[in-house]
């Protein structure tokens, strides 16, 4: 059967495009999908979207727009409130200025049980808005976690062994506690 061609308003969202709504994805392996600009694996917007127990593997966000603006290898979100519990999140890749792994922006995020590692430049990238990170690992990616700006609360959770440091912030308010922060890079070799 012929199936029509479908393509994002802006190249973004490799594997799934999700503007607004309140999506659950649960027990989803997105591997290997590539999006010319935003969201390797995922890209979510003005979005309530739970995501739940899903493995992020190899997926990978180019930068070919105008700004060079590539981010979120495995998840590019934009707004909204999205749940990433249970998640696996490893060797994405972002080429461009954001995340391999977990980008999000002006939104009120959680990520909680979830393990970030391999990812390149940093595993979690936010700006501006309000995330939790509770009891979840980000271990050996290009960065840790890089914060700009909004409320960012991290909880019982590991920033271990990333090349960058393993939390950068830019403004905004940060609450660290009962965390691991040990073995991270931040130079040139």
């Amino acid at each position: 059967a012929d199936f029509p061609a479908f393509e994002s308003p802006d190249a973004s969202g490799g594997g799934l495009y999700a503007q607004t709504g309140s999506p659950t994805l649960r027990n989803i392996r997105f591997s290997t999908n590539d999006a010319f600009v935003r969201g390797g694996g995922v890209f979510l917007k003005d979005s309530a979207a739970q995501v739940i127990n899903c493995d992020f593997t190899d997926n990978r966000a180019r930068s070919y727009d105008t700004e060079g603006d590539s981010s979120g290898g495995a998840a590019y979100v934009e707004g909204g409130g999205p749940l990433f519990s249970g998640c696996t999140v490893t060797d994405n890749q972002g080429d461009g200025f954001g995340s391999g792994g977990i980008s999000l922006v002006a939104s009120n995020a959680a990520i909680l049980d979830s393990h970030l590692e391999g990812n390149s430049r940093a595993g979690i990238e936010f700006w501006n808005g309000a995330l939790t990170i509770t009891r979840s690992r980000i271990v050996r990616n290009g960065g840790g976690i890089s914060l700009g700006g909004g409320v960012v609360n991290i909880l019982d959770s590991m920033v271990v062994g990333n090349y960058g440091a393993g939390i950068a912030t830019q403004g905004g308010t940060q609450a660290v506690i009962n965390c691991l922060i040990s073995g991270n890079f931040a130079g040139s070799s």
